[in-house]
């Protein structure tokens, strides 16, 4: 369920707790209870473990202009989806950007560094144009790692401009690109590819 959660959470735009709930019996989840009665228990033992573990963001009114665009986008997304408008909303959810895509397994990652909303609003948005590849968690893990170096960064910041990216696009980029600087203290068992790092960044250049 949390794989499915995270995915429902994932598709450019944060989401009222009680429709993550209707998508859930869609998928064969609390078929027999009323979404708003399963709600608590969800919040308590799923919703808030992943938040507090970063892999999902929570979107609250005393955020200001952030949750002012993710009630717009929230609207929005609801609508294409056709699931009831959020009214009188205290809260939203939203997949972390590393976590985006058809995940089947998890890295084994216990705890995030703080993902700033704005940018992982920007970014779910800004990737849920691109189809994301099967291994899309660990190539951003990889390119959150490059730039976790300054001199890798200001290489990679380099390559955004040489690709056919429109502005707001490689501004959007070089946020990610900055948020790897909390990586610098954080190892995993693999050595960060920066070739790897450019391809996958390239390939948001390709319409």
């Amino acid at each position: 369920m949390i794989v499915d959660i995270i995915n429902i959470c994932g598709q450019g735009a944060p989401i009222l707790p009680v429709n993550i709930v209707r998508l859930l019996q869609k998928r064969g989840y609390f078929i027999s209870k009323k979404p708003r009665k399963v709600i608590y228990k969800l919040k308590r033992e799923v919703f808030s473990p992943l938040v507090d573990k970063n892999i999902l963001l929570k979107y609250s009114p005393d955020q200001g202009e952030v949750w002012e665009k993710a009630i717009i986008l929230s609207k929005i997304d609801a609508k294409k989806r056709r699931l009831p408008t959020p009214r009188k909303v205290s809260e939203l959810y939203q997949t972390h950007f590393l976590y985006l895509g058809e995940n089947t397994t998890l890295p084994n990652i216990y705890s995030l560094p703080d993902a700033p909303p704005d940018v992982n609003l920007e970014i779910n948005a800004f990737l849920s144009r691109f189809k994301k590849p099967k291994n899309f968690t660990w190539e951003m893990l990889n390119l959150l790692m490059c730039a976790s170096d300054k001199g890798v960064r200001d290489d990679l910041r380099v390559h955004l401009y040489i690709l056919p990216l429109d502005y707001d696009e490689i501004e959007l980029l070089e946020k990610v690109l900055e948020y790897g600087e909390l990586f610098k203290g954080i190892h995993f068992p693999f050595k960060p590819d920066v070739d790897e790092a450019k391809g996958f960044l390239s390939r948001f250049s390709v319409k």
